[in-house]
């Protein structure tokens, strides 16, 4: 019974092991679209309010940097790139907006949070001009989208495969141990005694590989053989399907057995 045990443990933690995999993969897949999203500037050019925009934003927790490009500098810029020397006379520094340029950090700024830096700018001045590569923008978080999708669903196969492959299993290592229990039977042992069994391995195989899994995974965290947290819903994933593996292996497959009839 307890070699039994052993091996459906050990079998249990190789398979979350493997989906895990699944789960780093969208780890590593969120933190690049993430860095591309942070590495995307946004410029903001207001005539007389930038000092107010940008006491405002600096209040947001998503902006990572701002740089202020005062009037002289755009200018000095604009004459050197265009060659607008000669229209020096003409294009004045006090003609021109300044500018902020804006950074976000990495894994905080998405929809919602460009949302709301745009609602804060036009707030404190409906004429301010807002500058970025939308398209690019739109583009990976799209991205993002579909991959993290993708991911669920092959997360949820894995989960459904697994509540099957559990059942079988649990069948399979009762079903050898019924020549053990029909001797017993014969010697005069209780038929409970194998149904109180079962409802102990149950409980084991619901707890047990969750626990070493878990310990596992965040003792290589800690030690930093790995850098990616798992989710809370591949956690909620994990104890859900086995807990309702072993639950329907022990109320509705093992009661079947001939062992336990009366």
């Amino acid at each position: 019974m307890k070699k039994s045990i052993f091996s459906q443990v050990l079998i249990i933690i190789f398979l979350w092991l493997a989906f895990s995999g699944v789960e780093i993969i969208r780890y590593h897949q969120n933190r690049r679209f993430s860095q591309q999203i942070s590495n995307i500037s946004f410029n903001v050019a207001s005539e007389k309010k930038i000092e107010q925009i940008k006491e405002k934003i600096e209040k947001l927790d998503f902006i990572q940097s701002i740089t202020l490009k005062d009037k002289k500098e755009i200018y000095d810029e604009l004459v050197n790139e265009f060659n607008l020397k000669s229209s020096s006379l003409f294009l004045k520094p006090e003609q021109l907006p300044e500018i902020l340029i804006i950074l976000t950090t990495e894994g905080l700024f998405g929809e919602n949070e460009l949302k709301q830096l745009k609602g804060t700018i036009e707030e404190t001045d409906e004429k301010a001009f807002i500058k970025f590569d939308e398209e690019s923008f739109v583009d990976l978080l799209s991205e993002q989208s579909k991959t993290n999708l993708y991911i669920d669903y092959v997360l949820l196969g894995s989960a459904v495969f697994f509540i099957i492959f559990t059942m079988i299993m649990r069948r399979y290592f009762e079903t050898k141990s019924d020549g053990f229990w029909l001797i017993y039977r014969k010697s005069g042992g209780s038929p409970k005694m194998r149904k109180k069994k079962i409802i102990k391995s149950s409980f084991l195989l619901m707890f047990l590989p969750i626990i070493l899994l878990v310990s596992v995974y965040y003792g290589l965290f800690y030690f930093k053989y790995i850098d990616s947290v798992l989710s809370d819903r591949f956690l909620i994933l994990l104890v859900f399907s086995n807990c309702f593996a072993q639950l329907v292996s022990t109320f509705i497959l093992v009661p079947k057995m001939k062992c336990l009839e009366n």
